[in-house]
């Protein structure tokens, strides 16, 4: 027992020997393998140092050897911009001389087709014209009263759809417990600045073009089962469901770029300019699809007029149902508004020039059309005018005094 004790002891002893000698070489590697990690280092940063200077010299080579060329390469560049110098004026010299050639060329030659129509001046000549003036003298009353009667249910659909945008926004306003006043250029609402939240505006400024949106739909549907009548109201549901769809496109498109009316909504949502610029690019291409599919359905209304729209009947009717209507227009209800203009209602109005572009354009490339075989006679619906005349009175009386909406 008392030798397997010494043993004991000894390997005991043995093995803590062992265990010094393992970790005074571990500690000898490790010392050694940090004095190899400094040397290399050091020679690293020697090695980048050496580099770097190596740069430092080549960059100032070539930096001298830049400015060498600059100084050898500038008299040329000197010269080189002189000789386009005088060559643009040469060139404009030679415009301005162009110019006035064409100019003395186009006065000689108005000057010599006056001259012609002045010599060509005889009894008989003249007789010609004003016979040929006479024999238009029906189609100058065709004209005149188509553009009267589209320009009448112009003006009433819209002053429809802009008082249903008006009255729905001021409606929307009393969920948020707003009382507003309705008048011919804006609404006012009887608020202070602080009272506005981000729901509100949300839901008061888009209220409006979304229920236009609607209403523009429901007359879309009335006018596509009407629209092979031979009567004049017809073109109001038209007209309407065009108003509707511009108070919503219209207002996407001026709204993202002015930042009023549905562009309040649009702000107050937090989009960004990127996804203002795609609501507008699509707001675009809806009206011009609007106004490619719309050509047919104003072609058809001629049936109102016609018994066929052949030829010239085609150019005149179509100048006089959509062209002059937009045009006379846009200019009522620019008046209408006077004096406290709202810039933001009249661009929304011109937008719908997206519309009647496309719109005449491709009336262009349908065939002749033939309706029905019963006479009838173009004449201006004095009642029409006189409703829409009434009607456009009225509307400015009333809303220049203003219409409350409070239903707190």
């Amino acid at each position: 027992m008392r030798y397997i004790r010494y043993l004991r002891r000894k390997r005991k002893a043995l093995l803590k020997q062992l265990n010094k000698q393992e970790l005074q070489e571990r500690k000898q590697a490790r010392s050694i393998s940090k004095e190899q990690l400094k040397r290399d280092l050091f020679e690293d940063r020697k090695r980048e140092q050496r580099e770097k200077e190596i740069r430092t010299v080549e960059l100032e080579s070539v930096k001298e050897k830049f400015l060498r060329d600059v100084e050898e390469y500038r008299p040329k560049l000197n010269t080189l911009r002189a000789q386009q110098k005088t060559e643009q004026e040469q060139q404009k010299e030679f415009q301005k001389m162009r110019r006035k050639r064409l100019m003395r060329f186009y006065a000689r030659n108005r000057s010599r087709g006056f001259k012609r129509w002045l010599l060509s001046i005889n009894r008989r000549n003249l007789r010609k014209r004003i016979a040929h003036y006479k024999s238009q003298k029906q189609a100058r009353k065709n004209f005149y009263s188509i553009a009267a009667n589209s320009t009448s249910l112009f003006l009433l659909s819209y002053l429809f759809v802009y008082l249903f945008s008006l009255l729905v926004t001021s409606i929307s306003a009393t969920f948020f417990e707003y009382s507003s006043i309705i008048y011919y250029y804006d609404i006012y609402f009887n608020i202070r600045g602080d009272q506005w939240h981000h729901d509100a505006v949300k839901v008061i400024y888009s209220s409006g073009p979304i229920a236009c949106l609607f209403v523009g739909t429901i007359l879309l549907i009335i006018f596509s089962y009407i629209r092979e009548d031979k009567g004049l109201y017809k073109m109001f549901f038209f007209w309407g469901f065009l108003h509707s769809y511009t108070m919503f496109f219209g207002g996407v498109l001026v709204g993202t770029m002015f930042g009023s009316g549905f562009g309040h909504a649009i702000n107050w949502s937090y989009i960004l300019d990127t996804g203002k610029m795609v609501y507008s690019i699509i707001a675009i291409a809806i009206f011009i699809l609007i106004g490619v599919l719309s050509s047919k359905s104003f072609l058809i209304s001629a049936n109102s007029y016609y018994n066929n729209l052949t030829g010239n009947a085609r150019g005149m009717f179509v100048a006089a149902q959509i062209v002059i209507p937009f045009l006379l227009g846009n200019i009522l209800m620019f008046l209408f508004r006077m004096p406290r203009l709202k810039m933001y209602f009249i661009f929304v109005g011109i937008t719908m020039i997206l519309v009647i572009l496309p719109t005449w354009i491709s009336t262009r490339f349908y065939p002749n059309m033939y309706f029905h075989e019963d006479p009838v006679r173009v004449r201006p619906s004095w009642k029409l005018i006189a409703l829409a005349a009434i009607v456009y009175a009225i509307l400015r009386v009333l809303l220049e005094i203003g219409i409350p909406v409070d239903f707190t």
